[in-house]
């Protein structure tokens, strides 16, 4: 099909951003763009019966707007007073400063702005502490329901029997139940068919809640503890020696340093202290990777490319790598064209991208786009460990902690039961 511009050669400004666009030379040594963007915009210009030519920033810079109006690195390529280009490929974020001066297409894509940090060692293997076999609310049960089935005594006692509760025999179901909670139900003698009626459903109840108890601890004696992890803005700011590596002079950096709030006002007082900001291209090397795996920074970039970086990572090294699930900034990425183009080409490049977005089209198949694997990429809840080792004292902490936690308690409780016999014994010699 022809068009008015059929055979129009455009201009694109570029920056070498994988996954976004990866450069690549053709058969007849033409440099061409691949990736998300780059075979998006092959197939755009090809469509309409155009081809284009790749430029990189005349300055060096990836490109950003000002405040003053002034753009540099690919964006200054494609005003009007500069024409140097046609499109400033990106991808960018939406900005009015921008849109004021060259035509915004839709968003092709959506990603979100992440921290990238590393670690040596993801795991580390310890005892669990014995409280946690039970989550707190079950804790708690325990304590209401002990309460509960003393009350219950009681009232049948004072209400249902019309007799008078002495201090001593309601202390009497609390050592009781006491008792029987902790496995010393030979011990116990209820008295009254109410009392052994509740007494036999709270030992059968005891017994249940011991063997569980003890499975439960025994299953997480030994755990895989989580090392650190920088997953929100409060867990970078805690640790000011991190460096912030991010890409400078991009649409990330303004859009990162005016994240509003209390948190943002933390963040920036980082940015200020202790970030380096680093071209594009270059913010994924080797140094770069050192320092995260060193506990010495962290990256903040677009979601897309650092997974895509993560993945061909875990290739690379045994390291490990994690991202943050906090969505700190959206970022629709974007490219912007030259107004100088025309309504009628820009507005048909429009409707293709539209067109492209509806259909869900890839242009860049999951097996390129994540090569690799991610199986450096932990999470950041504990789980059983899968070691397998000959039983140690250390491993039996938890046991000697339960043993003497419970013994200390016997103890008080048996001292706590002879001073109120003493008291009692004492009380009734005087009345006598």
């Amino acid at each position: 099909m022809m068009y008015p511009w059929s055979g129009k050669v455009l201009r694109f400004a570029n920056v070498e951003f994988p996954p976004w666009y990866i450069p690549y030379y053709s058969s007849d040594a033409t440099l061409r763009l691949g990736g998300l963007y780059g075979n998006m915009l092959g197939n755009i210009t090809q469509s309409l019966n155009m081809t284009y030519e790749v430029f990189p920033p005349s300055d060096g810079q990836y490109g950003m707007a000002f405040p003053d109006g002034t753009m540099n690195g690919m964006l200054r390529m494609v005003m009007k007073d500069v024409d140097e280009a046609d499109i400033a490929t990106g991808p960018f974020t939406l900005s009015d400063i921008i849109n004021q001066h060259l035509h915004t297409p839709p968003p092709p894509a959506y990603t979100y702005l992440v921290m990238l940090s590393g670690m040596r060692t993801a795991y580390v293997s310890k005892t669990q502490s014995f409280t946690n076999s039970f989550d707190r609310y079950v804790w708690i049960g325990l304590l209401v329901s002990f309460v509960t089935m003393t009350l219950l005594m009681a009232f049948y006692e004072r209400i249902i029997l019309q007799r008078f509760i002495r201090t001593e025999q309601f202390l009497g179901f609390v050592f009781e139940l006491f008792q029987t909670l902790l496995q010393e139900a030979s011990k116990t003698k209820f008295k009254g068919p109410c009392t052994r009626v509740l007494g036999a459903a709270w030992l059968a109840a005891s017994f249940i809640f011991g063997q569980s108890f003890s499975g439960q601890a025994r299953a997480i004696l030994i755990v895989q503890t989580p090392t650190e992890r920088i997953n929100t803005i409060e867990d970078l700011v805690a640790r000011p020696e991190l460096t912030i590596f991010y890409a400078k002079n991009t649409p990330l950096e303004p859009r990162m340093k005016n994240i509003v709030g209390y948190r943002g006002d933390l963040l920036r007082s980082h940015i200020e202290a202790n970030s380096i900001g680093m071209p594009v291209p270059i913010i994924y090397n080797d140094d770069v990777r050192a320092r995260l795996v060193d506990k010495k920074g962290v990256i903040f970039m677009d979601r897309q490319s650092v997974m895509s970086t993560v993945y061909r990572w875990c290739v690379e090294t045994n390291d490990y790598f994690y991202v943050s699930e906090e969505n700190l900034v959206d970022l629709p990425g974007l490219w912007y064209t030259s107004k100088l183009l025309g309504k009628e080409l820009n507005n048909a490049m429009d409707l293709k991208i539209l067109w492209l977005f509806a259909m869900g089209i890839k242009f860049l198949p999951d097996l390129v786009l994540y090569r690799g694997h991610t199986e450096c990429v932990p999470g950041n809840t504990m789980s059983a460990s899968d070691m397998m080792k000959p039983t140690h004292v250390h491993d039996l902490e938890s046991v000697f902690h339960t043993f003497v936690v419970c013994t200390l308690v016997s103890i008080v409780s048996f001292m706590l039961e002879l001073l109120i016999f003493y008291s009692s014994r004492c009380c009734g010699c005087r009345k006598k």
